[in-house]
């Protein structure tokens, strides 16, 4: 079985865990890209390897608190997380705990789901896909760098006010660096954001990044 953490269709929620039977399957899910959480096995070990502990942790807190269902079976982790002063004692525990947490709250992909929805596709063969997927299961995920600088380049967000996601995107564009961007992304309350919001801020031409 294989996971993604991807970018999400709910404007309020950040994330979605997604389970695929193959890599070829993964072919048709326009959510995932380059920043999306791609592992494939029953142990975290490839989210040891391919992932700082930083991103672990502000990719589980964030799921976390986006899910009601998650937050209360979790709450206990959450306290202890907390009490711990939002940090915990090493990337391996943080690793277990994604992946306890995905596997509660992983929905298996299926494309027939998507059939009516009019998103434009890029399509990628298989094999190149294939090749790409496994290479980003053995190499560290592509992923900004905390010193590089983000020039906003519009007034407010150009997506619909009220959401979520327009209050990260508002976070994101009043930053002047990323560093800066993910502590107070990942200190909102309710519902933190993460690395998606600038991500998703970056595509809709709201910022632009700068070395």
């Amino acid at each position: 079985m294989h996971y993604a953490i991807c970018n999400s269709d709910n404007e309020n929620s950040p994330y979605q865990v997604l389970s695929f039977t193959s890599l070829a399957s993964m072919k048709d899910c326009q959510f995932i890209d380059e920043y999306s959480m791609v592992y494939s096995t029953k142990e975290p070990k490839q989210l040891i390897d391919n992932w700082q502990q930083d991103e672990l942790e502000g990719t589980w807190l964030s799921i976390l608190l986006n899910s009601k269902k998650a937050h209360n079976k979790f709450s206990t982790d959450l306290t202890t997380y907390r009490n711990m002063k939002n940090k915990f004692q090493n990337k391996e525990i943080a690793a277990q705990k994604l992946h306890e947490l995905v596997l509660f709250c992983v929905k298996p992909w299926k494309k027939e789901n998507q059939m009516n929805e009019a998103v434009e596709v890029t399509t990628i063969h298989v094999d190149e896909f294939n090749n790409k997927a496994q290479k980003a299961e053995k190499e560290v995920r592509p992923r900004f760098e905390k010193t590089t600088k983000i020039v906003a380049l519009m007034d407010t967000p150009p997506i619909r006010s009220g959401t979520n996601r327009y209050r990260n995107m508002e976070v994101v564009m009043g930053c002047a660096t990323v560093a800066e961007a993910m502590e107070k992304l990942r200190a909102l309350d309710p519902a933190p954001g993460g690395g998606v919001d600038i991500k998703i801020a970056v595509k809709a031409g709201a910022v632009k990044l700068e070395e």
